[in-house]
Order: C-alpha cells, then sequence, then structure tokens
C-alpha cells in the first residue's frame, strides 16, 4: 500500500468518520503539498482500489460525495450520520421512517423533505424522486402502491421485513392509514374552530379524509390545510391589494408527537412561499399556524421563538379529547381486525361509540367535534347495517378509482354485497346535526343528493358492473342521514324510490332521521341487537332527537 492510500485508510480507521469530498481534499493537500486535482485522482483510485468507499450515488453538501471506512455500509445509519449535518431533507425523510414502523406516504414524504410539488424547475432542490430511487436500488427503502386506494407508501426494508410478503406490506399500510385518518379526522373541526373566533373567514382547501394522502397546494408546495386570512391587523395605509390579506397555511399532526424535523420542513415550506412572487424583494404575508396532540417542550420553544401560532387540540378542544382518541382508535381496531361483525363484535363497538359521546358531551365539546360525532354516527351505522344484513358481506370506507379518471377515487362509507338478492348496495352515511337540511344541489356540491347518486355513486356501479366478478350483480344504492333533506330533494328521492335501477330489495333508496329511526325500532333483524345494546338509545340521545 502507497503512501496516500496507507493515510487513507488511516483516517478512516475509526468507521464512524466520514468527510465531505473538499475536507478530503484539503487534508491530502496539507498532508502531502499536492495539487486539489491530483489529490481528487488519489480519492478516486483509493475507493477503485477499495481502500475508502465513496456515498455514491448519494451527494450531500454541495452536491459532493462523502468517504468512509472501506467496509461501512451505505445503510440508514450511514446516511442518517451523514445527512443530519449536510442533507436535512433526506435526514428528516429517514429520521420520519424510523418514527413511524419504517412507513410513510408518498404525500408525509414530500412534506417532511419541503418538495415542491409542481413547478420543480423554479427551485434548486435534489429531487425526491431521484432520492428515492437512489434509496431503492440501495435496498434502503422500498416504494409500493396499495393496490386498493391507490396511494404510494415508501417502506424501510429494515427487520429482514419481507417485502415481497403482501400481507406483511398490506398490515403495515392499512395501520398507517389509520394513522394518517386520525391526522384528517379534526381538519374539519380545527376548520370550524379557527372561522369562529374570527382566524379566517375564507373557503379553506385542505387534506381530506376519502384521500388523506392529497394535501392542499399553496405556492407549489403541500400543506394540510390553506386559506386566506383578513385577519391582517390595521396599518397608516388600507384598502391596498396586498394589505388586505394573508395567506394562512397549516400543519396539523395527531397521531405522533410533533417533532423537530417536522417544524423544520414546515419552516422551510413557508420560506419558499413567502418568497414566491415575482418581486424577490417582496415577501408575501404568511400566517402559519400548527394544531397537534403532543410535542415536544423544546420544539415548542423554538415554535414560538418563531412566532408560529400554534395549538394544542387538549387546549382547544379539552383534555378529555386524549380519551375519546383512544376509545376511537380502539373501536376501529375492532372492526379491522373482526372476520364478521357479530353481535358480540357489535356489542363492543356500540359500547365504544357510547363511552366517546359521554366523554364528548361531559367536556362540553359536542359543538366543537361535529366532525368526530359524524364519523362515530357512520362507524355505528355500519354496525347496525351488518346486523341488519345478515347473509350479506360489508366493507367500510371502500376507496374506489374511477375507470374514466384514475388519479379521481371517492371513499364509499359502506357497501353490501347481498348474494341473495344478487345485489351491490351503495350506501352513503352522514351524521350531520338534527337541523341540518341536505338539499338536491348537483353533482358539483359535496354532501348533496345529487352529488352522490349523479356523482359519486356512478363511479361505484360503473367499477362493479365492468369488474367480471360481479357481472350479475344490480348495482343499488342508498344515502342515509340523521338530518334532514330539503322538500325539492324528498321530490327527487320519492321518483329514485318507485324505479327499481336504484331502489335496493332490502331498503329504500334513502332514508332521513325519522325514517331511519322507524326502520331501525322495527326490522325484525335487529330484534337481538336492540335487547343487547342500547344503541337506538344513543342515536336518539345523539343524532336523532326532535329539532327544536
Amino acid at each position: 500500500m502507497n503512501k496516500y492510500n496507507e493515510f487513507l485508510a488511516d483516517l478512516f480507521k475509526d468507521h464512524s468518520n466520514v468527510l465531505v469530498a473538499h475536507d478530503l481534499i484539503e487534508k491530502l493537500v496539507t498532508q502531502f503539498e499536492v495539487t486539489e486535482n491530483y489529490a481528487r485522482q488519489l480519492i478516486s483510485r483509493a475507493v477503485k482500489e477499495k481502500i475508502i468507499k465513496s456515498s455514491e450515488p448519494f451527494s450531500f453538501e454541495k452536491r459532493q460525495y462523502f468517504y468512509m471506512n472501506s467496509k461501512r455500509n451505505i445503510d440508514v445509519t450511514a446516511l442518517l450520520d451523514i445527512s443530519k449535518k449536510y442533507r436535512k431533507p433526506l435526514y428528516r425523510l429517514l429520521t420520519l421512517l424510523s418514527r413511524t414502523g419504517g412507513i410513510c406516504s408518498y404525500y408525509e414524504a414530500v412534506k417532511i423533505t419541503a418538495t415542491p410539488m409542481t413547478n420543480k424547475e423554479k427551485y434548486r432542490v435534489i429531487s425526491l424522486e431521484d432520492d428515492i430511487r437512489r434509496l431503492n436500488d440501495h435496498k434502503i427503502i422500498k416504494k409500493v402502491e396499495d393496490r386498493e386506494t391507490g396511494i404510494p407508501f415508501l417502506i424501510l426494508l429494515q427487520d429482514q421485513i419481507d417485502i415481497e410478503d403482501s400481507s406483511v406490506i398490506r398490515q403495515k399500510i392499512k395501520a398507517h392509514l389509520a394513522n394518517m385518518k386520525r391526522d384528517v379526522m379534526f381538519i374539519n373541526d380545527i376548520i370550524r374552530w379557527l372561522v369562529n373566533h374570527g382566524f379566517i373567514t375564507d373557503k379553506v382547501s385542505y387534506r381530506r379524509k376519502d384521500n388523506p394522502n392529497l394535501g392542499a397546494i399553496r405556492n407549489d408546495f403541500p400543506f394540510d390545510a390553506t386559506t386566506i386570512s383578513k385577519t391582517t391587523g390595521f396599518t397608516i395605509s388600507t384598502g391596498k391589494n396586498d394589505e388586505d390579506h394573508t395567506i394562512v397555511v397549516m400543519e396539523i399532526l395527531i397521531y405522533r408527537t410533533y417533532e423537530k424535523i417536522d417544524l423544520e420542513a414546515f419552516f422551510e415550506r413557508i420560506q419558499s412561499i413567502r418568497h414566491s412572487t415575482k418581486q424577490e424583494s417582496s415577501a408575501r404575508k404568511v400566517m402559519p399556524i400548527i394544531f397537534y396532540l403532543d410535542v415536544d417542550e423544546s420544539v415548542k420553544r423554538e415554535i414560538n421563538n418563531l412566532h408560529i401560532l400554534n395549538f394544542s387540540l387538549k387546549s382547544i378542544m379539552g383534555s378529555n379529547i386524549v380519551q375519546v382518541i383512544e376509545k376511537y382508535r380502539d373501536m376501529k381496531k375492532i372492526i379491522d381486525e373482526a372476520f364478521i361483525i357479530d353481535e358480540e363484535t357489535s356489542s363492543s363497538v356500540i359500547e365504544k361509540i357510547g363511552e366517546s359521546l359521554t366523554v364528548i358531551e361531559e367536556s362540553g365539546q359536542m359543538e366543537n367535534l361535529q366532525n368526530l360525532k359524524g364519523d362515530l354516527f357512520e362507524t355505528l351505522m355500519y354496525t347496525v347495517l351488518s346486523n341488519l344484513f345478515k347473509e350479506a358481506h360489508l366493507e367500510h370506507s371502500k376507496v374506489i378509482k374511477s375507470l374514466d379518471d384514475p388519479k379521481k377515487a371517492y371513499e364509499f362509507d359502506v357497501i353490501v354485497r347481498d348474494n341473495s338478492e344478487d345485489e351491490i348496495v351503495i350506501i352513503e352515511l352522514k351524521g350531520l346535526k338534527n337541523t341540518t337540511i341536505i338539499n338536491l344541489g348537483d353533482t358539483s356540491t359535496p354532501n348533496s343528493i345529487r352529488w352522490f347518486f349523479g356523482k359519486t355513486y356512478p363511479v361505484a356501479k360503473d367499477y362493479y358492473e365492468k369488474n367480471s366478478e360481479y357481472d350479475k350483480s344490480k348495482i343499488k344504492g342508498c344515502y342515509i342521514t340523521s338530518a334532514n333533506f330539503s322538500q325539492e330533494g324528498l321530490q327527487k328521492l320519492d321518483e329514485l324510490n318507485k324505479s327499481n335501477k336504484i331502489k335496493p330489495s332490502f331498503l329504500d333508496c334513502y332514508y332521513d332521521r325519522k325514517k331511519l329511526l322507524n326502520l331501525l325500532k322495527d326490522h325484525i333483524n335487529l330484534n337481538s341487537l336492540r335487547k343487547k345494546t342500547g344503541f337506538i338509545e344513543i342515536l336518539e340521545k345523539y343524532y336523532l332527537v326532535e329539532s327544536n
């Protein structure tokens, strides 16, 4: 071994030692009084002769490679060591994966690396896709797409996980999807709270329950929610267009502790949109807001030092929200793990729902948690419907992609495969306040009658009719709500109910508050469930009470 190689080998005798290219070149120049160009050649030869190892294809500070002991693997530990100082986006991504059991959605990867979603050529960032490809090539992570939802996920290849075992992957994806839905579960309630307290007044774009992998884009970057606020304070010069509103961007993290990596990524995205104007000297006004369930104390101090508005879910919705979330998680776990929803399982779920609603009521947060209350209604109705359809197979929260436009997907609350009638019933559930009126609307108005029967129901109908497995089944639809329909809406629903094209054999094609209560009180298939559980009492108390 020549003197150069001996020097390099000794330099990296300690396996934890790593050096970026320009630092290593400087050491060679100082030690041997050679030119920088010759030092580069010496490094290149040493890599070829396996005296030292390069981090290629992973580049870091100023797109330079790092060098290390020849026997050290380019693994997660090595990449974390290097990227913590020299490639923060990559460090945050790998740290996130280690925090979440080795899995995250592509959306979360984009957020944590502060990667632009559009107009990427504007920003001087290393491509996330290139990083994913390199990590995949080195068998550090693998990008997989969930067959059911179409959502892409990144999975950390550790603990000898069998990436080819679809059941293992599906289990990881299913568990993480539940976490993602926990994050979006409170978005509508948070937005309502912000409106009530005057923070925002405008229409809000936000990450939705039916596709938690799709956030709101603001100036090329993803956020959990974004809008415009006119709560900007008073200035001497009023009336100018650039002074009468502020961009609002939100970060909402519920399922895990809010950490430093989250704050760094959020702040980078904020800075990017602040300086995205054509006139670089004029930064846009941005009001960032963070919502979390738990936060590291040091991170909390840093958030306050950056003057970012931040709220604990416990502070705005009561400390009992933790107990509600735990009960909600337990309830969902019971359903997800049950092969069939029998009476025993139904009793456990109904008990958890009753306990959750009682806690919400006692905490005085019923008005603030309307969205969660609606989710509990949907879960309760899924459980009851599982008992009503004795011989059928039911699925809940099923995502179906449009055959006409695969980029569009809709989540369906309950799908009943009733083999006794050769029918598939698509059921829409809406747990709304009893004073709410659901209008006829149109296919552009969410929650309206025509939104379901004219837009989302046809997607499911098309999917099942063109699937050879269900080619003999008749596809029916049913809209069930704890609220009321408008008179115009009822006229249309009565028309649909007289037609065999949509009306199920076993149900009508719609149920409002009163009609639903009558069905559940009288149907023979629910006799046993009525005796063993208090689901009727729960519905009457929290959902189907008479309007004031």
